[in-house]
């Protein structure tokens, strides 16, 4: 059996090599965090995920707010005309004959607050 000080000594040898493998790994990180390979790779995923996955719009079409109400999208037409549907939700120049169209954003909080 080993003697308490070979212990100590074999266990602070071992602290030291993994302070030299941390040390090692530290660096190969900082290395590829910087490399230009990583930047490119970065710029590929994120155009793969705009494809993929695309924000939402900012603005959305009677079916989405149908959809979010539970109702066809001449039901929602009827509440605009009605004045229900709050008119900052609107976009100018929709409507009249023309699709309506809603600020994402605005009609969100709309339909949440009901």
């Amino acid at each position: 059996m080993d003697s308490p000080h070979v212990l100590l000594e074999r266990i602070a040898s071992a602290a030291e090599r993994q302070a030299q493998a941390d040390e090692r790994i530290a660096l190969s990180l900082e290395k590829l965090i910087t490399s230009p390979e990583l930047a490119s790779v970065v710029t590929s995923l994120r155009r793969l995920a705009d494809r993929f996955a695309p924000a939402p719009a900012a603005v959305v079409g009677t079916p989405y707010v149908a959809q979010r109400l539970g109702c066809t999208t001449v039901w929602v037409a009827e509440l605009v005309r009605k004045g229900e549907i709050p008119k900052h939700c609107i976009v100018p120049g929709t409507g009249r004959g023309k699709v309506w169209k809603f600020y994402r954003e605005k009609i969100d909080r709309w339909l949440e607050s009901r």
